[in-house]
């Protein structure tokens, strides 16, 4: 069993380095590219080093016992990284990101110092489980690199939602930039640590290379690599996301703007409620009659130009005086605009999904689901009540 593991993770070291120059050579999403590449190549050089090692010796130095610990210690900031990059809420490296990697660079120079220092020294095994201090060592650094790991994916996991929360305030169509598909994995590798975790606290320290770490890491090589290619397929949507760090900018910072809610984050920069009244029914009046929600596309910065009201305002009313997000502003027209066709007697003889792109909707699941949320029924039970009446 343990060597057919054992060759998975070395045909998953060869695909790693494989996609490792696929992301390094992409252009789009360039800088989030780069961080996720690095990741699959250390996990594709953590997988290859693991495949080496495979007699008793090897298995039992310390360098092999914290050599999986040093790559760990790396994973979780370039995750976190990796996510605030292709989220658009940083747009560069800084020096002090080098901090993140300070437990990993100093475990890799002490395992360099024991490497080289007891190469030539066959009698002194580094690794004796049997040795209270040694065993001390072990969980402390094994236990510390899981806790570590685990702040950086529940780190990541929040900037996803909160780049989600953010996403509703200023476009009508979420779907391309949703990235629903990362929130999916990143949740599955907290799935992943806490059997590492189960694994680390029941399984025997003399068998540490046992059948359940070796499934763990196996279902981590499959993870790490889908998220390396949903990347690879992944369109540049840093373009679209500008617009909203802007705009969330003249607010105030990002975290202010995703942790306050209603009037809270807008007292800056408040009018009278006579005159955000005023503008209101303005900008109320403006989108029933140009019916600019039929644009599929439609995203705050665009309405503002058209109605010569600032995104930043635009936010403002309809959270404050609606309670609504720009998002479901927008949609709630659309909907209205379907029941209107779907009450009219030759809206009897058009599909329901044409309808929907008729009225700005561009994605089967995306109306259906507004639909539902908004009317508590779906658009064909709606349809059979406009029929019945």
């Amino acid at each position: 069993m343990k060597n057919m593991f054992q060759i998975i993770h070395g045909i998953g070291s060869i695909q790693g380095l494989f996609l490792f120059f696929l992301l390094i050579m992409r252009k789009e999403n360039k800088i989030a590219n780069k961080v996720i590449a690095l990741l699959v190549l250390l996990f594709s050089i953590n997988l290859a080093t693991s495949f080496l090692h495979t007699n008793e010796v090897a298995v039992c130095d310390l360098v092999a016992i914290h050599r999986s610990d040093m790559f760990v210690f790396f994973y979780g900031p370039l995750i976190l990284l990796y996510t605030l990059f292709l989220v658009g809420f940083r747009k560069k490296m800084h020096f002090k990101d080098l901090l993140h990697f300070v437990p990993a660079i100093t475990l890799f120079l002490l395992l360099c110092l024991y490497f080289f220092y007891f190469r030539n020294i066959d009698s002194i095994l580094l690794w004796d489980p049997s040795n209270s201090l040694i065993l001390r060592i072990w969980y402390i650094i094994h236990g510390a690199s899981l806790i570590h790991l685990l702040i950086y994916l529940l780190c990541a996991i929040k900037t996803i939602k909160d780049y989600k929360k953010l996403l509703n305030t200023y476009f009508s169509e979420t779907k391309k930039i949703y990235l629903k598909w990362l929130q999916i994995l990143l949740h599955f590798l907290m799935l992943i640590w806490i059997l590492a975790l189960l694994q680390f606290a029941f399984n025997s320290l003399n068998d540490s290379e046992g059948i359940i770490s070796w499934m763990v890491s196996t279902v981590a090589i499959i993870l790490i690599f889908t998220i390396g290619y949903f990347t690879y397929f992944q369109p540049d949507i840093l373009n679209d996301l500008e617009e909203m760090i802007q705009v969330a900018q003249v607010s105030g910072p990002v975290e202010t703007m995703i942790e306050t809610t209603g009037d809270t984050k807008y007292q800056k920069n408040r009018l009278g409620e006579s005159e955000e009244k005023r503008i209101l029914n303005i900008l109320l009046e403006y989108v029933e009659r140009e019916k600019l929600y039929l644009e599929p596309t439609l995203t705050i910065k665009q309405l503002s130009e058209a109605v010569g009201i600032s995104s930043h305002q635009i936010s403002m009313l309809v959270n404050t005086y609606l309670g609504q997000n720009f998002y479901t502003f927008i949609n709630k027209y659309r909907i209205e605009e379907v029941k209107k066709k779907l009450f009219e007697d030759n809206s009897k003889e058009n599909n329901i999904l044409t309808i929907a792109l008729e009225t700005g909707f561009n994605s089967k699941s995306t109306f259906n689901t507004v639909f539902k949320k908004i009317e508590g029924v779906t658009p064909s039970e709606f349809r059979k009540q406009c029929k019945n009446e």
